[in-house]
């Protein structure tokens, strides 16, 4: 049936989704949240030997 109308296949590359570009900016900024979470506690466990 291609063969009839002069049509050609294009063969296009098999389906791959864009990565998720906010992915990696929340792991950093989670990452953030708990090293600033763990020097506020240590600065407070300092805090209170005093």
């Amino acid at each position: 049936m291609l063969a009839t109308r002069e049509a050609a296949l294009k063969h296009r590359p098999p389906y791959r989704p864009d990565p998720d570009p906010i992915g990696p900016v929340l792991a950093r900024r989670k990452a953030l949240r708990r090293t600033v979470g763990q020097l506020m506690d240590r600065f407070q466990a300092f805090r209170l030997c005093f």
